[in-house]
C-alpha cells in the first residue's frame, strides 16, 4: 500500500503543512535463475517506491539497484569467479520501511561443476520418480493377474455347477412276466394279429385293449 497524507495545522495564524508517506511492506526477494554452467545466479524482486535489491559478499556490496519504473521487477545477475567459491553471498531488498535478506545459493563448485548439494538433490529426485514408476508398474501387472485369475476361477465355478446340475439315471430293461408271455400265447390273439384286415394303427391297439380286457376278466 502506498499513499500520501496531508496535514495542515493552523496555530495562533499560522499554517503549516505535513506531508505523510505510507509505504508497503517489501517483498522478499527470489532466486529466480541458478545456471551452473557459468556458476551466476539471478536474484529479483517486485519494485515498488523507492524499493532497492542490493547484492553482498559477507557484508561487502558488490551490486545495487533501483527503478522509478514500477510496472519492471528489479533484477540482479551474480557471478561467482576466482577464489571467491566459498564466500557467503546474500540478495537484499529494501524501502524506507523495511528490509528481507536471502541467501544466495552457489550453483557450482571451485572448478566450474554442479555443486554436490545440488548434484544430490537432483539424483534423489530421479531415484524417487523412478521407483514410484516402478511401484505403479508392479501394481498394474499385479492387478493383471489378479484379474485373470478371477475370470478363469469363475469360469471354472460356473462349468462345476452346470455339472451339478446335471442328473444322470440307469436304464433297466424289464424282464417280461409270464403272463405277458401267455398273453402272447393266447390263439384268439393270435389269429387276430394275423387277421389281414387289420390295415391301421388304431385297429392295432384296439385289438392290444382287447387282449388286456380279457386277461383281466381271466383274472
Amino acid at each position: 500500500m502506498l499513499g500520501f497524507i496531508l496535514w495542515r495545522i493552523q496555530m495562533e495564524g499560522k499554517k503549516k503543512n505535513f506531508e505523510l508517506t505510507v509505504y508497503n511492506v517489501v517483498s522478499k526477494p527470489q532466486v529466480t535463475e541458478c545456471d551452473s554452467s557459468s556458476c551466476s545466479v539471478v536474484c529479483s524482486v517486485d519494485n515498488e517506491k523507492e524499493v532497492t535489491l542490493t547484492l553482498y559478499r559477507g557484508e561487502e556490496i558488490l551490486n545495487q539497484t533501483s527503478s522509478p519504473n514500477l510496472t519492471t521487477d528489479l533484477s540482479l545477475r551474480l557471478e561467482v569467479e576466482g577464489n571467491n567459491y566459498n564466500s557467503t553471498y546474500s540478495c537484499v531488498s529494501a524501502n524506507p520501511i523495511s528490509n528481507e535478506t536471502v541467501h544466495v545459493p552457489i550453483c557450482c563448485t571451485e572448478d566450474g561443476h554442479p555443486n554436490d548439494a545440488d548434484s544430490d538433490e537432483r539424483t534423489r529426485g530421479m531415484l524417487i520418480i523412478a521407483v514410484i514408476c516402478v511401484l505403479v508398474a508392479s501394481g498394474l501387472v499385479g492387478l493383471a493377474i489378479y484379474l485373470k485369475k478371477s475370470r478363469n476361477g469363475h469360469s471354472q465355478d460356473s462349468s462345476e455347477r452346470v455339472k451339478d446340475d446335471i442328473q444322470y439315471a440307469t436304464i433297466t430293461p424289464k424282464k417280461r412276466t409270464d403272463n405277458q408271455e401267455e398273453r402272447t400265447s393266447i390263439p384268439q390273439l393270435e389269429s387276430r394279429r394275423d387277421n389281414p384286415e387289420l390295415t391301421s394303427v388304431y385297429d392295432t391297439l384296439l385289438l392290444h385293449r382287447m387282449a388286456a380286457s380279457r386277461d383281466v376278466d381271466t383274472a
